[in-house]
Parts: C-alpha cells; sequence; structure tokens
C-alpha cells in the first residue's frame, strides 16, 4: 500500500490539484454542462431508457466540487469548502430546476399517466450496497485523478457513482407531486455524495496532500483569475456595445505599461495630443482604450475632465505626477525625457497638449454615463 502512493509523483499531485480546483469553478460551461446531463437523464428515466441515463452520467461535471469538498477539508481550507458547497448548491438547483420543468413539459406528452416505471423506483431505494458502491467509486475517481495515465477510468466511475440520475428523479417526484419518489431519490444522492467524501479523505490522507494547502490556495487564485477574466471580457463587450449606441466613443492604443496602469488606477490622466480626430473631444465622451500587443484586451473609461496645455512643462507644473502613473522617484526633468521619447518636439509645437482625468467605467455604471 505504501508503494502504491509512493509513486505517484509531486508533480502528478500538483497538475490534478490544478485541474479539480478548475473543474469545480462555478464558470458558465460547468452549468451549461449541469443542464445538458440533467436533461438527458430526465428524458431518459421519463422513457425508461437505460443509455440515455448512461449517457447523462459522462457528462456531468457535479463530481468536481465533491472532489473538491474533500480536498478542502484533506487540507483544512475552509474558503475552499465553502466555495466548492457554494458551487455544489447551485449546480443541485439547477438540476433540480431543470428535471422539474422537463418533466412537467415532457410527462402528459408522452402520456405516462402516474405509472412509475422501474428505472425511476430504482433510484428512490437507497441501502449500503449503494453506500459501499459510492465509497469504491470514489476511492477510484480520487485515485485515478492524481495519475494522468489512469484518467481513461474516470467514465467508469462517473457511471458508477451516478449522481445526477437521482437528482433528475428528484426533479420527477416534484413535477407529479410524489413525496415518496423525492425523499427515496434525496437519500440516494445524499448517501452517494457521503460515499464519494468519505473516499476521497481516506486516498487524500495516504496520499499526504495536507502538504499541498499552499498549491491549493495558488490554484484557486488562478482560477478565480481566470473566471474573472472571462466576465470582465463579457461586461467590457457588453458596455461598449451599449454605449456606442448613445455616445461618442474614441477607440485609442496604449503601450503595457499605461494600459495596466489605467486599468488598475493607478493613472487616472493620460496625456494626448490634440491632433484634428480629436477637436470635438469633451466631458463625459468615452474612451476605448486597447493594449497594443493585445488589442482585444480593453478598458473603457469616461472622461471627466480635460484641461489644455501649450506645452508639456506647463501640463507637468499644474498635475500631480502620481495620477500620471508616475513613481515617486520620477522627476519632472525625467518625465519630460520620456514624453519625447514618445512625442517630437514638432508635434508638441503643432497640436495643443491635453490632460484627459478618466474614470473606469463597469457595466453596472452604464445608465450613470
Amino acid at each position: 500500500m505504501h508503494l502504491l502512493f509512493k509513486e505517484i509523483k509531486e508533480s502528478d499531485k500538483n497538475i490534478a490539484i490544478n485541474s479539480l480546483i478548475n473543474d469545480s469553478t462555478p464558470k458558465p460551461s460547468f452549468f451549461f454542462l449541469i443542464i445538458l446531463s440533467v436533461l438527458m437523464a430526465t428524458l431518459g428515466l421519463i422513457l425508461n431508457n437505460v443509455s440515455i441515463i448512461i449517457a447523462s452520467m459522462l457528462i456531468a461535471p457535479i463530481l468536481s466540487p465533491i472532489l473538491a469538498i474533500a480536498l478542502g477539508i484533506s487540507v483544512s481550507d475552509n474558503d475552499t469548502i465553502k466555495k466548492s458547497l457554494i458551487t455544489l448548491g447551485k449546480a443541485i438547483l439547477y438540476a433540480i430546476g431543470i428535471s422539474t420543468i422537463t418533466t412537467i413539459v415532457f410527462w402528459k406528452a408522452i402520456k405516462l399517466g402516474d405509472v412509475l416505471n422501474p428505472e425511476i423506483i430504482s433510484r428512490t431505494q437507497p441501502n449500503i450496497i449503494y453506500f459501499i458502491i459510492a465509497i469504491v467509486a470514489g476511492l477510484t475517481t480520487t485515485f485515478s485523478r492524481m495519475k494522468p495515465e489512469l484518467n481513461e477510468t474516470l467514465p467508469g466511475t462517473a457511471i458508477a457513482i451516478a449522481l445526477v440520475p437521482p437528482l433528475s428523479t428528484i426533479g420527477i417526484g416534484i413535477a407529479t407531486l410524489n413525496i415518496h419518489i423525492i425523499s427515496g431519490a434525496l437519500s440516494m444522492f445524499v448517501l452517494n455524495i457521503l460515499g464519494i467524501i468519505l473516499a476521497s479523505l481516506v486516498i487524500f490522507s495516504l496520499m499526504n496532500i495536507r502538504s499541498k494547502k499552499k498549491t491549493v490556495i495558488r490554484a484557486k487564485a488562478n482560477s478565480e483569475e481566470d473566471f474573472e477574466k472571462i466576465k470582465e471580457d463579457f461586461e467590457i463587450d457588453q458596455l461598449e456595445k451599449q454605449i456606442k449606441q448613445e455616445k461618442i466613443t474614441y477607440n485609442m492604443q496604449l503601450s503595457i505599461d499605461s494600459f495596466n496602469k489605467i486599468k488598475s488606477k493607478k493613472k487616472t490622466i493620460e496625456i494626448i495630443l490634440k491632433n484634428k480626430k480629436l477637436q470635438k473631444l469633451k466631458r463625459n465622451d468615452i474612451i476605448i482604450f486597447s493594449k497594443k500587443v493585445d488589442p482585444n484586451n480593453k478598458i473603457i473609461v469616461k472622461i471627466v475632465n480635460i484641461i489644455e496645455y501649450d506645452n508639456f512643462i506647463d501640463l507637468l507644473k499644474n498635475t500631480n505626477i502620481k495620477d500620471l502613473g508616475y513613481e515617486d522617484n520620477y522627476n519632472k526633468e525625467k518625465i519630460l525625457k520620456s514624453l519625447y521619447e514618445i512625442y517630437t518636439e514638432d508635434q508638441e509645437k503643432e497640436n495643443k497638449i491635453l490632460a484627459i482625468y478618466i474614470k473606469n467605467l463597469k457595466i453596472n455604471e452604464k445608465e450613470k454615463i
């Protein structure tokens, strides 16, 4: 037994932890697969079709947050436990809701009346054998997640554990107002979860996962960062569409440094030459900044004030350099030198210099612009 767990590489553990945390993050794709799997399972149960029910188990991602709960317990990370429980709770609500609606829509269409078929009834009769099966499947799943070469066993354990059909059966029970179906299926689901968590705790303990708490925290931070990036990109796209219909907008590219400083709100003033294209630039207009190396990475800002200067020296005399995104160790001579690396002295003489005071916008600020 010692050799069995000793051969698992630390790098494999790290990869498995990152994968597990990522798979249990409540991304739109996670809930989309939950909806599809529950829809398929519910229809399979209504039709008494085993093949369809098995197919639904293969696409369901609901096992990941359950394993993540066990992982959080193993490394004593309350935040992982809490977030995984929330994800699992949302998945359960989605599943039961979709199953209930599906049953209401299709039950009468197929004209099944009050007859419950064997596949539905079998999901309402929990016993010790099902609990043992959940433990064995949980041991297999957790061990397989830690060894990449054993990943092909995961579909088999997903079928053995069968988490989605009991949830779908609960929805069928609600739709048909059958308390015995609801209570039996709920007991089956809870029994499976307890078996999986118990088995996972044993495997994580034997693998000394407790020492991987920092890896779990890093994986969680990376996953949350990726999720926030998805949300942010979506909000930017939505806001961009909305304001283009209602406001005058300007598109400008920025260097990586300027872009990052505006995004992090370390820079609230952008220096721009007032060329022909920007003659009508005014307060409350919108600027969409994009990063030069990555044009799809955007920030949407609102102009809160504009001050016009004859030259860079006048601007620097009347502006706080921190608002321009410069550190304390920058003096005005050094800043002036950096500006002349971007603009020529001829450009400075030919155009007015604009200090654009900006405010970063979010999707929920649309009504305020």
